[in-house]
């Protein structure tokens, strides 16, 4: 087929679809701005009954195949209705683009910019342009926009607020029978937005919102209403932000190509150059199943239809450093699990014996879930990481063709996959790769054209895959440093001009940092006027990418979820005080802000150079508008002060509901509101917090249109208004808890929660906080000042996997579970004053200072030191601690061995943990890591490392099953009786000449 024969039966396509009158459909759903640049992966593909072209057909090497593809993902409108699986791209005004074929990298290649003859005229269906920013006429100063506040926003928000109550959320709120002072509150602030206006900076806005917290000298009886008081308010007035354009800043620009986009029928023409590792993964955190903004036509049922990528049933078969393979399909599998198992074993793996030699075949493993694999690494089914092998990608050819040849002879598998599957390549974080800055003289790419350079560096040619790329992401980037005094900066948009800007051609949803309605990023999506091919324009502040920075798969601020809040989980407590310690240091770095577009390749390119071409003007219209600008000392500092009072509410109110069960159907709406305030902080939250029903129930949503960072009436939530008012609240006439229309979680307690094996633990914030009342709470604000040690009580319901944690948060893990194990177990006899074991627990303490506060505060030491015993394996500290060290598998099943009876059972928890983590470096060797072993001794010192520094002194008794933990000395003088914990002290010196007997003078004996 030539490309003529092809554009004609393009064109009858066309000709099928307008006889049709077929409309595309695009999902809706808004794209986390947080993971954004992370999570998605797309790419556009077409089948054509009208061409009779059969999708099982190996066509590919009789066309010109292009790389770029125009798509616009606008509801009620399709720009790519025809496209043929491994086409080029058919651009709205109807010009075909032809690739430039990827060049192959000869020996003593050098990749040279100036070598770029790419003509970067603008397309009229590129955009959107820099002409775009600079000839904007509708800006609007900061004093505008206050004066604009002032006129018309008592009637907006009266208007707002009368139409709220005729809809169902309406609805429901007067169904709660606690709304008089819901319009009494509309009320105030119809008057307040009429005399609305800017009373202080922001700097001095935070200042005063963290004194209020630290320095305020409350009496003990208010400090708890005096807390709530504070934290709803945040900052109540409406904030003057500084202007980029009225402080001395350098600003720097560049570009960069981060997500690509292919796709294809052939697996083989969306991989790059090199190896690429073949996974039979069961589990499926890679699936791809967020709206992806990246419009796919397909035939489905015979019919024509446009969907989303990420709507396709998919799983991952192969991934590279930085890329990610998908076979997507049309069909809507039954079990995930267990056809996946079907899909690897029959047809992945069939088709690679097909192509593989037989020395490369025998490495790669013959059953999905890797059972054998499992079994002999002794570990339950579920816990092992599947194993990868490396393929060089000129061993795949004819993969595909096998492949549809086994799926069109198997019933099962067409019914599985349909007849329209096909393969999809994500490239996603290479920004850095393929980034070049704007410099010199005549203000040109110092690395060239990011485009140019994602296509012809030496990476960017060895990781393009044969079809090019369908989609990329292009992206501008401002970056700030301050010329007078070297504090970093942070640059934030001015949301309402950026909307302004924007929003005649996209749909635009705010973004918002800091919890403030005007300052953050928006995403846009392109309306059904938009004239580009462009299907998202993302902008957002950098400062957020702290955010990302400390998430993978499991962790991280964006992992939380209203049930951390509700049950105060150790998880919550280690992710608040992770994210915390971490950006507290980051006060001396700047960050600045991101203009991301995702369109075909070439307009990417023609976009990125017009924004160079037309820099001054761009980076003038910027400082001038669109950016306000803080120093990020006041950013961080705002962020950990209400962060800390947030976990700190949400402790109180865990406690206050324990002793009021009457609050319970209370609790998960006060947490959905706790979990909005913490991830606002750094990104828009999931759910529809920002103008959704929790605001709207909670009256946030009409208090941020007159306060810059919105506030919380007392009487939102009962649970509140109860801690705030105790003795003048009937709990019995309280509100009905809120329906599941207007909380944006559910909570997930209606369904079996599977919890971690955990150690009993005294509770450690029920013991502080004996009783939540006004009169009696004295540790609200050393909470929230970070000076009181949150303890680790709370169940944590998000099971992390080994394979997925690195070894310093192991070693963390194995050294919480020992000191817990070795505190639990010292003799109850021996706890003579019970009341400082709490504390123990929380704060993991098991130093001289804390035994003496728990066994014996007379004698100095409160133990027996012993030095050497001899006749026995363990002899000394050092021989101690290597029983806690021991990676002897059989050594360890002996120490957890219950046939008989066993004393050591407080252990189970740490070495459980620690035979856990074994099993994945025998898995490692058993798949060939010759790295395994050396890791193995690395992390065995390391952890020897850990213990020794955390445990000054060790019991003396070796570890067997009939022994006890602990061992005792008894000392007996007349009718006076003492005993002492024998222990191995990790540097006797200090000790010498400290043991006790009978004869010891000044002994006191306590038992």
């Amino acid at each position: 087929m030539n490309g003529s024969i092809l554009n004609n039966n393009l064109r009858n396509l066309e000709d099928f679809n307008s006889e049709m009158d077929f409309e595309s459909e695009s999902n809706g759903g808004t794209l986390d701005s947080h993971r954004a640049l992370d999570d998605f992966d797309s790419h556009h593909m077409d089948f054509d009954p009208e061409l009779n072209i059969n999708p099982h057909t190996d066509f590919g090497s009789h066309m010109d195949i292009d790389s770029d593809h125009d798509s616009n993902s606008d509801a009620g409108q399709s720009r790519a209705e025809s496209d043929v699986a491994n086409s080029g791209s058919y651009s709205p005004n109807r010009n075909r683009h032809t690739a430039s074929p990827t060049p192959s990298i000869e020996e003593g290649y050098t990749y040279n910019a100036g070598d770029d003859m790419t003509d970067y005229t603008l397309d009229s269906t590129s955009g959107p342009t820099s002409a775009l920013f600079i000839d904007h006429r509708y800006y609007q100063s900061q004093s505008d926009r206050f004066e604009h506040l002032r006129e018309s926003l008592p009637d907006e928000i009266q208007e707002e607020w009368d139409h709220l109550k005729t809809t169902t959320v309406g609805t429901l709120l007067a169904e709660l029978h606690d709304s008089d002072w819901r319009d009494q509150e509309i009320s105030k602030l119809v008057d307040a937005a009429s005399t609305v206006n800017p009373t202080q900076s922001f700097e001095t806005s935070v200042e005063i919102y963290a004194d209020k917290y630290q320095n305020a000298g409350i009496h003990p009886q208010h400090k708890l209403k005096t807390f709530f008081a504070i934290l709803i308010k945040k900052v109540p007035c409406l904030v003057k932000f500084t202007t980029a354009e009225s402080i001395r800043m350098d600003m720097e620009h560049q570009a960069d190509i981060d997500s690509c986009f292919s796709y294809h029928k052939d697996f083989e023409k969306v991989i790059g150059k090199g190896t690429i590792n073949i996974l039979p993964k069961s589990d499926f955190k890679f699936q791809m199943q967020k709206q992806l903004d990246v419009p796919v036509s397909a035939v489905q049922n015979g019919l024509p239809t446009t969907r989303d990528l990420g709507s396709f049933g998919n799983i991952q078969i192969a991934q590279s450093e930085r890329s990610r393979t998908y076979l997507c399909f049309s069909n809507h599998m039954t079990e995930y699990a267990a056809d996946q198992e079907y899909i690897y074993n029959n047809f992945v793996y069939e088709s690679l014996k097909h192509v593989m030699p037989a020395a490369n075949l025998q490495r790669v493993t013959h059953d999905a879930r890797g059972y054998q694999a499992q079994h002999m690494v002794g570990r339950p089914l579920g816990g092992l990481v599947f194993p990868s092998f490396p393929v060089d990608t000129s061993l795949l050819e004819g993969f595909s063709e096998k492949f549809r040849e086994l799926v069109a002879n198997d019933p099962t598998g067409r019914g599985l996959l349909g007849e329209e599957f096909f393969f999809a390549t994500i490239y996603q974080g290479v920004k850095d790769s393929y980034s070049s800055n704007i410099g010199g003289a005549d203000l040109n790419y110092l690395h060239g054209n990011p485009m140019y350079k994602r296509k012809h560096s030496e990476l960017g040619i060895s990781t393009t895959p044969q079809i090019g790329f369908n989609i990329v992401d292009g992206g501008f980037t401002f970056v700030c440093e301050n010329a007078v005094n070297g504090k970093g900066l942070v640059l934030f948009a001015n949301l309402n001009n950026l909307a302004r800007v924007l929003g005649p051609f996209f749909t635009c949803t705010k973004n918002v940092m800091l919890g403030s309605n005007n300052i953050g990023g928006l995403t846009a999506r392109p309306k059904a006027s938009c004239p580009w091919s462009c299907t998202k324009v993302l902008a957002y502040c950098q400062f957020k990418n702290l955010s990302i920075i400390h998430t993978n798969a499991k962790t991280g601020i964006s992992s939380l979820t209203p049930d951390d809040f509700r049950d105060c989980t150790t998880k919550m407590d280690n992710v608040l005080a992770a994210f915390m310690k971490y950006i507290d240091t980051a006060g001396d770095k700047s960050y600045g802000y991101r203009l991301e577009v995702r369109a075909p390749a070439e307009a990417i390119g023609q976009i990125l150079e017009d924004f160079k071409n037309n820099i001054d003007g761009l980076d003038r219209t910027a400082r001038r508008h669109l950016f306000f600008v803080a120093e990020t000392e006041t950013v961080i500092t705002y962020i950990i002060t209400h962060m800390r009072a947030l976990r700190t509410a949400a402790k109180l109110i865990r406690e206050a509901v324990k002793k009021n069960p009457q609050l319970e159907k209370f609790h998960h709406e006060v947490a959905c509101w706790l979990h909005s305030e913490v991830i606002s902080l750094v990104s828009q939250p999931p759910g529809t917090y920002y103008g959704g029903n929790m605001d709207k129930a909670t009256l946030g949503f009409y208090y941020r249109k007159v306060q810059e960072f919105g506030a919380l009436h007392r009487r939102s939530f009962p649970i509140i208004e109860y801690l705030m008012n105790p003795g003048g609240v009937t709990l019995g006439r309280l509100r009905v808890p809120f329906g599941a229309m207007l909380l944006s979680f559910m909570p997930k307690y209606n369904t079996q929660v599977t919890r971690k094996a955990r150690l009993p633990r005294t509770t450690g914030f029920q013991a502080a906080l004996a009783h939540v009342a006004p009169d009696i709470v004295d540790h609200a604000f050393d909470v929230a000042n970070g000076t009181y040690d949150p303890s680790a009580d709370d169940d944590d319901n998000t099971s992390v996997s080994l394979n997925h944690r690195s070894e310093k948060e192991v070693i963390q893990e194995l050294v919480k579970l020992l000191a817990l194990s070795l505190i639990n177990s010292i003799p109850a006899a021996l706890r003579r004053f019970p009341d400082h074991h709490p504390r123990m627990l929380r704060t993991l303490d098991l130093s001289k200072a804390a035994i003496s506060r728990l066994v014996d505060p007379k004698n100095n030491p409160p133990f027996q030191i012993v030095k050497y015993t001899s006749g026995s394996v363990v002899n000394d500290y050092d021989s101690k601690l290597e029983e806690f060290i021991t990676m002897d598998e059989s050594r360890i099943a002996g120490i957890l061995a219950t046939k008989g009876g066993n004393k050591l059972g407080l252990l189970a928890p740490y070495f459980s943990y620690l035979l856990t983590y074994l099993g994945t470096f025998k898995s490692r060797r058993l798949q060939g890591d010759n790295t395994a072993v050396t890791d193995l001794e690395k992390f065995k010192r390391s952890l020897k490392e850990a213990l020794r520094n955390k445990f000054e002194f060790l019991p003396t008794r070796a570890l067997i099953p009939s022994n006890t933990i602990w061992d005792t000395l008894t000392i007996k003088n007349e009718a006076k009786q003492m005993k002492f914990l024998r222990v191995y002290v990790r540097d006797p010196r200090p000790y010498s000449g400290k043991g006790y007997n009978a004869k010891t003078p000044g002994l006191v004996y306590l038992d």
